[in-house]
């Protein structure tokens, strides 16, 4: 048998989810053709993962999706992605990200949610995001999801904040079944399908480790495959959650 390399990633718990500004309009030097030249972005934004503390899967729902309950944490590893606002006669968006296991087409899940996001708000403007990855595909840490809430986020920053952090978390919804927590406040109880959040007592700060094989497990295979068996003792309705309610989600 082969051994696989893992890759170690080092994490803190992160309290607060929603994709958090980095630098405004900032210029930075880029070299193009073997030429230099400034590249201006409109918003960069850094976009937060997560992990699950725990995780049931309580029963295959009849629209095909598995009802769940989880407690989801924000973790202090992310992506970063940079915005811009293309000109009135642009007629598609343009992803770019240098991952060769990116789909940069209509499939991602950033182009997605612009698509959600202009049918929602009647909003027309195309746009041109680039995406920095670094939480690794395929490992449960909800690194697509995270992007699609921060792509969300952003459109709707540069197009006047026309809509609120539940509105968005609404629109997400449509696409992904855990992107709505990238709107919460960073430690949430999860119910339905990922969707359905309740804020919880932030944790303490700490200091993790993740260990990813270099082997991916795609999140849909997963659960297609998934044999559920209802004679284990621990199958059961979930109860009503315990954890301590401190805040509702917040606008930024």
């Amino acid at each position: 048998m082969a051994f696989v390399q893992p890759n170690f990633f080092a994490f803190r718990i992160a309290h607060g989810t929603s994709p958090r500004s980095r630098h405004r309009a900032r210029f930075r030097r880029v070299r193009m053709s073997g030429e230099e030249e400034d590249e201006r972005w409109d918003l960069e934004l850094a976009s937060p993962c997560k992990i699950n503390l725990f995780l049931r899967i309580l029963r295959k729902r009849e629209d095909g999706y598995h009802e769940l309950a989880s407690m989801f944490q924000a973790i202090s590893l992310h992506d970063d992605l940079s915005f811009t606002v293309l000109p009135d006669d642009a007629e598609e968006d343009q992803l770019e990200c240098e991952d060769p296991n990116v789909p940069l087409d209509r499939s991602n899940l950033v182009l997605k949610a612009i698509d959600v996001f202009r049918k929602r708000t009647g909003r027309t403007e195309k746009f041109r995001v680039k995406l920095n990855k670094q939480v690794p595909v395929q490992a449960g840490l909800g690194g697509g999801s995270a992007n699609a809430a921060t792509a969300l986020w952003g459109v709707n920053q540069l197009c006047g904040k026309i809509a609120t952090n539940e509105e968005l978390a609404d629109f997400g919804a449509e696409i992904g079944s855990d992107i709505s927590f990238f709107f919460s406040l960073g430690t949430a109880y999860c119910t339905g399908r990922g969707e359905i959040l309740e804020n919880v007592s932030e944790l303490m700060p700490t200091s993790l480790y993740i260990i990813k094989p270099k082997e991916g497990l795609s999140t849909a295979a997963v659960f297609q495959n998934l044999v559920r068996n209802p004679s284990h003792p621990n199958v059961s309705e979930p109860k009503p959650s315990r954890a301590t309610h401190t805040r509702t989600s917040r606008t930024i």
